[in-house]
């Protein structure tokens, strides 16, 4: 009889429970995979690791700060470039702030109407090239890339959004692990060797959430390579010239330093994104910054315990706060929020909200994951996320812009959701969450106070919307380990192994041509059609010899007669041709005795005598 050691939870009825060992070979394996486990921690314990965070957007450094400040608490020596430092110190965790250089606010606070994807690549392009020439230029940072006594095992960057500071991971010849905190460019994958999926995994921009159509197809393909494009010929070159600028001329190209990435942490998850095939240097580890919700401040949590028809939490996000609506926006919200019997908890940036109802609490912040999975007893489990998901019973609805990270929140804390998308990847989102059928989309440009009374009221009304979202939570917890241990387990991977070069596919040694195999296909299909050309040569010179053929130049009914016979079995065959024929053969035999063909239209063909003569030639 099987064992199972104390450490393996099992899945009763929905709850988790331990299950003490039942023999002493369990606990065994306990022990070798304890001791096992302290030497792996041993072996690469107090690496130096460096953090590259330059875009100035405070929800992506949410997410990035859970994995270094985790690696610090691991005993890693770990150094953060970014614009938002930890207000309180951390042991082994270094800030170096960065000037927040993002002058062109107005392009991620628009509220118009949501921009093609075409023209939202170009110009966040331009937007992130300017950051990175800013940011490198900085006194501090040009100190430190001038530095002599630095090393680092490790450089960690944010994917593809500033490609000028892999310098960094040249000057301190690291290997790179890149954080993809979106569903991620194409450019990213293919650069690493993963096969394209064009033809059935939608482009983020589109905001085509499933099986796709011949016309979404069509689109979803020139997204693509508009994409492709546009990294090639406009973002790279120009990300390139800034890093030589500041690194130096020396300093490789932006695509070989890209082949010294060890390992690409996707932070999406097997839930809300679509699927494709992935090299092994590629990691799921969305949902990495969600964590064990703490205890609300007093007022909070007075504030929720005391509405008996629920709360409602609306926030936009960091990159769109509700200060920055539409006027008629902000009107309609209120005046649907104010005929509610539910409380509302609004994200507010302004500080104070003019018309506000009484029901509504505003505030410049609000702990958000706390809010969404208040009054959670248990931790999560090291081997499994914890299961069934837990919330507060009077959390009834979220409403938000779209973004993943918000997103990946309500899902693991199974709350229904409202979604009102502006930009990027926040459609395509929301409409997978509409697939899973735990939220309602209201398109911004829609919005008004019927819009919004109809979605709240399908969410809190329609018990399937909670229903869902407990089933797509179950499926979304139900996994061996926490991202954020996963993220952790192959970033000490890569460190120990020393970049895991063995994870990179082969792919990065080849020239484009020879990816596609163009350099056999080509010789391969030049020398087919010199066998066939050969083929035909042999078998048209084997007819001449083979065949006569005789020429019949009489009319019947206005065609040709065309006789050909066998210079052996003197067998005839009769065509008949409308179009001459090829003055490579020349007629053996004349009609009745005649050196030239007799013109006899009216005479019947028994008539006609034939004279054959086999082929001497």
């Amino acid at each position: 009889m099987r064992t199972r050691p104390s450490h393996v939870l099992s899945r009763m009825d929905g709850e988790v429970t331990k299950v003490a060992p039942t023999s002493v070979a369990a606990s065994s394996k306990i022990l070798v995979a304890g001791l096992w486990t302290v030497l792996v921690a041993r072996e690469c314990q107090g690496a130096s690791i460096l953090g590259v965070f330059p875009f100035p957007a405070k929800s992506m450094m949410i997410l990035f700060t859970s994995l270094m400040e985790e690696l610090a608490t691991r005993g890693h020596q770990v150094t953060v470039m970014s614009s938002f430092p930890r207000d309180e110190p951390l042991e082994n965790y270094t800030d170096i702030v960065l000037p927040n250089s993002f002058t062109e606010k107005g392009a991620m606070y628009n509220f118009g109407a949501r921009p093609h994807g075409t023209l939202h690549l170009y110009t966040a392009s331009k937007v992130i090239n300017k950051v990175s020439d800013t940011v490198l230029a900085a006194p501090d940072v040009q100190r430190f890339i001038h530095s002599q006594d630095l090393h680092f095992d490790i450089v960690v960057v944010h994917d593809v959004a500033h490609m000028a500071f892999l310098g960094l991971a040249h000057k301190f010849n690291a290997p790179i692990i890149r954080v993809v905190n979106f569903a991620g460019y194409e450019w990213t994958f293919l650069e690493q060797g993963n096969p394209s999926v064009v033809s059935y995994n939608p482009h983020y921009l589109t905001g085509i959430e499933g099986e796709m159509s011949f016309w979404e197809r069509a689109e979803n393909a020139y997204m693509f390579l508009y994409e492709l494009l546009l990294m090639d010929y406009f973002y790279i070159p120009v990300q390139e010239a800034i890093m030589r600028k500041h690194f130096g001329a020396s300093v490789p190209s932006v695509s070989k330093l890209n082949r010294n990435t060890a390992l690409i942490l996707w932070c999406v998850d097997d839930v809300l994104s679509h699927h494709r095939p992935l090299l092994p240097n590629v990691i799921r580890v969305g949902g990495m910054h969600i964590k064990k919700p703490k205890k609300l401040p007093q007022d909070l949590q007075k504030f929720m315990d005391d509405a008996p028809h629920g709360v409602i939490y609306m926030s936009l996000g960091t990159n769109l706060p509700s200060a920055y609506l539409p006027s008629e926006k902000i009107a309609a919200l209120i005046e649907i929020f104010a005929q509610l019997k539910q409380k509302v908890l609004w994200k507010w940036e302004n500080g104070t909200l003019p018309g506000r109802p009484p029901n509504v609490k505003v505030a410049k912040w609000f702990p958000q994951q706390d809010i969404l999975g208040d009054h959670v007893s248990q931790p999560l489990e090291p081997l499994m996320m914890v299961f069934p998901p837990p919330d507060h019973p009077n959390m009834r609805a979220f409403i938000f812009q779209g973004g993943l990270h918000s997103s990946e929140e309500a899902l693991y804390h199974a709350v229904p959701v409202i979604g009102i998308p502006v930009l990027a990847e926040q459609l395509q989102n929301v409409r997978m969450i509409q697939k899973r059928g735990f939220g309602v989309l209201v398109d911004f440009s829609n919005l008004s106070s019927s819009s919004l009374e109809w979605a709240l009221k399908e969410v809190l009304e329609d018990p399937r919307y909670k229903t869902n979202a407990r089933e797509a939570s179950r499926l979304f917890r139900d996994q061996p380990e926490t991202p954020l241990e996963r993220a952790v387990y192959w970033t000490e991977f890569v460190i120990r192994h020393k970049g895991a070069t063995h994870l990179r596919s082969a792919s990065l040694t080849l020239s484009w041509y020879q990816y596609y195999l163009l350099d056999i296909l080509l010789p391969a299909a030049a020398l087919l059609l010199l066998v066939c050309w050969a083929i035909g040569a042999i078998l048209l010179r084997v007819l001449r010899k083979t065949w006569s053929i005789l020429e019949l130049k009489l009319k019947i009914n206005g065609r040709r007669l065309v006789l050909l016979t066998h210079p052996e079995t003197h067998k005839v065959t009769l065509e008949i041709s409308k179009t001459p024929l090829n003055p490579l053969y020349t007629p053996r035999t004349l009609l009745e005795d005649s050196q030239e063909p007799q013109e006899s239209p009216s005479h019947p063909m028994d008539n006609i005598s034939i004279q054959l003569e086999p082929d001497v030639t």
